[in-house]
């Protein structure tokens, strides 16, 4: 791998120095008719190149309650490094652009392609960006809700096998998406990271001859777990060398880990601890509309388990075939002991069913 310099960029066929960068960020940005996400773009172009040797990054509340956070460019630079080596990038491959900025992983294909020497296309961060780029690229990276949409277009695996190297984040990927992924011709990574550890600290292989079942660790990056067993990612480069997070693992050795759900998800049944993630994972190809499993208040259980689902009501015998079908795939625990309906499901900023936000709403909704 041959490092770039980290004040040039080749950005959608042309290349810029630092000053060109700088003449290109305030004609972009002096444009009254500039997309938020471009903006977002040429905002932190601006921000890597100036003299400041830090940037301020938002959380997306992994690790507790959002909030900014200021981090070394040098450490964003050694995250960029380390992705670098694991996944074989060198100088003038492509990159394409396909996240929002304001994210800590759109921020950093863009550092990548400064810090690599990666020639960086753009797109819209739509929830099908491949429906506007038709061409190779060497690496990507997406999250589920865009690979889900890729697929369901006529020549949707054909399109994310130009990707070479694809990486998806952001969210849980469901059992049937997976099986899909699987049979791409490429290679398909899922990751884990988030803001506090500057993206990705572990990978695991989701196709090729010998798909992971655990996450593997980068390069300077080891695991352990607290007391309420979830991870700690500890590194040097880290802020205090490590960030515990609220996710619950099985964890197989200081390098390796399970992803089993968010602790602040986990409902509470009976005295039975239950993640949600586990069982939509399972029930997902059951289920023809978007959903997830979520808690209302009961005296007997403490929580009762719920399925969540967007849009009208079943039928009364297609809603009866579906909860025999339920009581078939699931453990006696974690069958939704009530169906619900809501026209929408709460969404974050990022395209991510936002869990506490739909979960308010029932309990003010159905209680």
């Amino acid at each position: 791998m041959s490092p770039g310099n980290p004040y040039i960029l080749n950005l959608n066929g042309k290349g810029y120095d630092r000053c060109g960068l700088e003449d290109l960020c305030i004609r972009q940005l002096n444009r009254a008719d500039i997309p938020p996400h471009e903006a977002e773009l040429y905002f932190f172009i601006r921000d890597w190149i100036s003299d400041d040797l830090s940037v301020t990054l938002e959380t997306s509340g992994s690790t507790g309650p959002p909030r900014k956070i200021t981090v070394p460019k040098e450490s964003l630079m050694t995250s960029a490094m380390i992705s670098g080596l694991y996944f074989g990038l060198k100088r003038d491959d492509s990159a394409l652009l396909c996240l929002p900025v304001r994210f800590i992983a759109g921020k950093m294909m863009v550092v990548r392609s400064f810090v690599l020497g990666m020639r960086l296309f753009t797109v819209e961060p739509s929830g099908n960006p491949l429906s506007d780029w038709n061409g190779a690229v060497d690496f990507a990276a997406m999250i589920p809700l865009q690979v889900h949409r890729a697929f369901n277009e006529s020549m949707g695996a054909d399109h994310l096998e130009r990707i070479g190297t694809l990486i998806i984040g952001g969210g849980e990927i469901s059992a049937q998406l997976a099986g899909k992924i699987r049979h791409l011709k490429n290679k398909t990574y899922q990751t884990y990271g988030m803001t506090e550890t500057f993206t990705h600290v572990a990978v695991m292989r989701m196709n090729g001859p010998a798909p992971g079942n655990f996450f593997s660790a980068l390069e300077g990056f080891t695991f352990e777990v607290d007391h309420r067993e979830c991870l700690i990612v500890s590194a040097h480069n880290l802020p205090g060398g490590r960030v515990v997070t609220n996710d619950r693992v099985i964890l197989q050795d200081p390098h390796h880990f399970r992803f089993l759900g968010r602790i602040d998800h986990v409902i509470n049944s009976g005295g039975i601890k239950i993640h949600p993630e586990q069982i939509e994972s399972k029930i997902e190809p059951l289920v023809d509309r978007a959903f997830l499993i979520s808690s209302l208040p009961d005296d007997r259980l403490n929580e009762q388990v719920v399925l969540v689902m967007e849009g009208k009501p079943l039928e009364t015998l297609k809603e009866q075939t579906l909860i025999n079908l339920l009581k078939k795939k699931l453990h006696t625990y974690e069958i939704p002991r009530r169906l619900i309906y809501i026209d929408r499901l709460k969404y974050t900023f990022s395209g991510k069913i936002d869990r506490p936000g739909t979960q308010n709403f029932i309990r003010e909704s159905f209680l």
